[in-house]
C-alpha cells in the first residue's frame, strides 16, 4: 500500500516536471505569445507583440488588427514595430477618429437627383407619387453630410446649387442614407416632402441604388488619397510617422508602417 502511494507521488511529480519543461520551452520559442492572442488573459506579461509593419482596421468586424507575417489578429493592447510601440488607443484615434471618420478629410460632393427618376424610386403607388412636391425646386441635390461610425453615408437633400465648391442650401428637405449593407433609405426633414415618412422609406429602384451607392463608396474611400499620421513611442520619447492607407477589397484598411509616405498617396 505504501509503495503504491509513493509510486503515485513519483508519477505526479514527473508529470508536473514534464509540463513545466514544455511550458518553459513554449515560452522561450514565443509560441505562448501567439497563443496569448487567441486566449485572453494567458499572456500576462503585457509585452507588446511584434508586428511586421502592417496594422489595419477591419471594416466588417469594426476592430483594429495587426499582421504577424502569417495572419491577422485583433489589436487589443499594443504592438512593437522595429522598436516603435503603438497602442490600440492611439491607433484608433489616428486611423479612425482623425482620418477615416473625419468628413473634412474629403472633398465636398454634390449629386444631382433627376426629377423623372424620383417617381420610380420609392415603394409607393404612382398616383401618390405625383404629390411629391419640393416647393417647385427641381431637381434638388444630395450633398454628403456625414459618415456614420457604422460605415453608413448620409446625404442631405438640399434645394440650393453648389456654391464655392461646397454644398449649401437654405433648407434641408430630407436625408438619403446609403447603408453599409448596400440598402438605401430616404426620410423627410421638411413637411414639403408630402409622401415621405420621418422614420424613413426604403428605396427600391435598382438603377438609382447602384448609382448612389457608387457615389457614396467613391466619396467614402477618397480619403485614402491622403496619408495618415500614426503616433508611437520608443526608448527616447513620443514621435509619429506618416504612411499611406490602402483598402484590402472591402474587408479592411491597411497601413504599412515600413513605408513612409509623402504629401499624397
Amino acid at each position: 500500500m505504501k509503495g503504491q502511494v509513493q509510486l503515485k507521488a513519483i508519477v505526479v511529480f514527473l508529470a508536473v516536471l514534464v509540463l513545466a519543461i514544455v511550458i518553459f520551452g513554449l515560452y522561450r520559442s514565443g509560441v505562448l505569445e501567439k497563443i496569448g492572442i487567441l486566449i485572453p488573459g494567458l499572456n500576462s506579461t503585457k509585452e507588446p507583440l511584434k508586428v511586421d509593419g502592417l496594422v489595419g482596421y477591419n471594416l466588417e468586424s469594426d476592430v483594429l488588427e495587426f499582421y504577424d507575417g502569417i495572419k491577422w489578429y485583433e489589436l487589443k493592447d499594443k504592438v512593437d514595430f522595429d522598436g516603435k510601440i503603438i497602442t490600440s488607443e492611439s491607433l484608433r484615434k489616428d486611423l479612425l477618429t482623425d482620418f477615416y471618420f473625419r468628413i473634412s478629410a474629403r472633398e465636398n460632393i454634390k449629386y444631382d437627383i433627376d426629377a423623372e427618376l424620383l417617381g420610380e424610386v420609392y415603394n409607393l403607388p404612382s398616383d401618390i407619387m405625383l404629390k411629391f412636391v419640393i416647393s417647385g425646386d427641381w431637381p434638388f441635390n444630395a450633398c454628403v453630410s456625414k459618415l456614420q461610425n457604422n460605415g453608413d453615408v448620409i446625404f442631405s437633400l438640399v434645394s440650393d446649387a453648389l456654391l464655392g465648391n461646397k454644398c449649401s442650401g437654405d433648407l434641408i428637405y430630407g436625408e438619403l442614407t446609403v447603408k453599409k449593407s448596400g440598402e438605401v433609405y430616404i426620410r423627410k426633414l421638411s413637411n414639403n416632402l408630402e409622401t415621405l415618412e420621418e422614420s424613413g422609406s426604403k428605396v427600391i429602384n435598382q438603377e438609382f441604388i447602384e448609382e448612389i451607392v457608387d457615389v457614396a463608396e467613391e466619396w467614402k474611400f477618397s480619403v485614402l488619397k491622403k496619408p495618415v499620421t500614426i503616433h508611437y513611442t520608443d526608448d527616447v520619447g513620443d514621435f509619429s510617422l506618416v504612411v499611406c492607407v490602402e483598402k484590402d477589397r472591402n474587408i479592411r484598411l491597411i497601413a504599412d508602417l515600413s513605408k513612409p509616405a509623402g504629401e499624397s498617396c
